[in-house]
């Protein structure tokens, strides 16, 4: 699970994506006992990747809802923050722009009330 998470770089550099949704999707299916930061980061990337590249925001959406439930669980405000704004991304994607601008300064709250700068200026760049 580590070695997926830490290849998602190279699969979206080396446009793999067939190849890092199915690792993913592969050790999520298998339902072991990860640590809840590391199944959260898996959920969230493989929620990028539907929704980027394979053109499906129904199978993200549930994906980053379950990222989003095991970050706020684990305390990590920087993840809850990435986090909604893949969210946000992703209403934006499907034209649903009050939903976006709602995720989007939540993440800027969040990002704030956690001192995560860069996570804050996303959220700032995506609001404007």
């Amino acid at each position: 699970m580590r070695l997926s998470t830490s290849l998602m770089s190279l699969w979206q550099l080396r446009e793999h994506y067939v190849e890092g949704h199915s690792w993913l999707r592969a050790f999520l299916a298998e339902g072991h006992e990860f640590l809840v930061v590391l199944r959260a980061r898996a959920l969230l990337l493989q929620g990028l990747l539907l929704m980027r590249h394979a053109n499906d925001p129904a199978g993200a959406a549930p994906l980053f809802d379950q990222a989003l439930e095991l970050y706020r669980e684990s305390g990590r405000l920087g993840m809850v923050s990435e986090t909604l704004q893949a969210q946000g991304d992703l209403a934006l994607k499907q034209r649903n722009i009050p939903a976006a601008l709602d995720r989007f300064t939540e993440s800027l709250r969040v990002a704030r009330e956690a001192g995560h700068a860069y996570m804050a200026h996303r959220a700032c760049v995506r609001l404007a």
